[in-house]
Order: C-alpha cells, then sequence, then structure tokens
C-alpha cells in the first residue's frame, strides 16, 4: 500500500496569522484602514454639502418632521376605518 504525505501548514509555521484565532493580521490591518477611510470619506462628504448652502443637519430633521408627520395622519386614518366598520 502506498503511503499518502499530505502537508498541513500549522498556524505556527505561516507568516501575518494571529496564533490565538487564526485569523490573517494582513486581513484585519486592512479592514481597520478601510474603516477608517470610509469615515474620512463620509466627513469629507458631509462637509462639501454644507458647503452648498444647505445644512444637511436641517435636511434630516425636516425628513424626520413630515415622516412623524404622515405617520401621525397614517395613524387617524386607521383610527377612522376602525370606528367606522
Amino acid at each position: 500500500m502506498e503511503e499518502k504525505h499530505i502537508h498541513v501548514e500549522t498556524v505556527e509555521t505561516r507568516k501575518n496569522v494571529c496564533t490565538d484565532c487564526g485569523c490573517s493580521k494582513t486581513a484585519s490591518v486592512l479592514a481597520w484602514f478601510a474603516f477608517i477611510m470610509a469615515g474620512v470619506a463620509l466627513i469629507i462628504g458631509w462637509q462639501a454639502y454644507n458647503r452648498t448652502g444647505v445644512d444637511l443637519e436641517d435636511k434630516i430633521e425636516q425628513a424626520i418632521v413630515n415622516a412623524l408627520d404622515n405617520t401621525g395622519e397614517a395613524l387617524q386614518d386607521s383610527a377612522q376605518v376602525i370606528e367606522n366598520n
């Protein structure tokens, strides 16, 4: 019977691998870098939008107020339907 040799690579033999959980250190660094870059892009985008003369916080507040008003109207309409039935 012929023996087959299977090479098993362990966590200790690989480079850039966490010995605790086996995760890749390179992937972790890249994930953090992408997270930081996304945050910077969000801040830059927010500032650029605010420079157009429209305050984004005011638009968000107005959208929330409109949504709450629409919800209140729908609730009143639903109450009337229930009362009529």
